[in-house]
């Protein structure tokens, strides 16, 4: 989300959250995490935005830890297990290559199924960020969402969330990603033109959603 936070005016405070680089962690771990750091917060609203596979987690704060939010945005995520086979591939890939092609592979699959749309430089500068990471735990991380499927709970998140989806991204942009989100109570659903990697093609589309969404949920300009 770097670039979107870069376009924020001064006023609007974002602090990030590190996932921790354990090889195993739940769902249920990650969510306990992040609302204690959003209950250490001195005053104000507790607003929480996750992109992508952190948008699964952000949903599960929600779910799991309702008292310590006040307003979800969720970005180019998924409600239900997205591109199975992706992930199913890439579980497989770590537990019978060695590890002197596992970067390779990792590289050929977020070439596959995230990076497209992006120009040629941020499409390397994005490869390169992807490959960095152990793929073990970019695997730990796949194998968390086998299952993944709140559209049944949705209905139990009352707190105001935004959803951005985009137009050429395979994951988010899918009919039944979409469909699910309309048992969201107090959900509101935009889009943008790019793929998986909206942040950095249409960071000024989302700033300017992300500012709505502060608006919406404060009620302050």
């Amino acid at each position: 989300m770097e670039p979107v936070v870069e376009l924020l005016p001064d006023h609007v405070r974002v602090e990030p959250f590190y996932y921790p680089t354990l090889p195993r962690v739940s769902f249920e771990e990650l969510a306990r995490l992040i609302a204690i750091r959003l209950q250490e917060r001195p005053g104000g609203r507790r607003l929480l935005a996750g992109c992508s596979f952190g948008g699964a987690v952000a949903q599960m704060v929600a779910l799991l830890q309702p008292g310590c939010l006040d307003g979800l945005f969720l970005v180019v995520t998924f409600n239900h297990e997205a591109e199975a086979f992706a992930s199913m591939l890439g579980r497989a890939a770590v537990k019978v290559l060695p590890d002197f092609v596992l970067r390779p592979v990792t590289r050929a699959l977020a070439r596959w199924k995230l990076a497209g749309g992006l120009d040629e430089e941020s499409n390397e500068r994005f490869l390169k960020s992807i490959t960095s990471v152990d793929p073990r735990l970019l695997a730990a991380r796949l194998a968390m969402l086998k299952g993944f499927d709140v559209r049944a709970r949705l209905g139990e998140i009352k707190i105001p969330v935004d959803v951005v989806y985009s137009s050429d991204d395979p994951i988010s942009a899918s009919p039944a990603q979409l469909e699910g989100w309309k048992r969201l109570p107090e959900g509101r659903v935009s889009g943008v033109k790019g793929g998986h990697v909206a942040q950095r093609q249409a960071p000024e589309d989302i700033a300017r959603l992300l500012l709505a969404w502060i608006e919406r949920v404060t009620g302050a300009k």
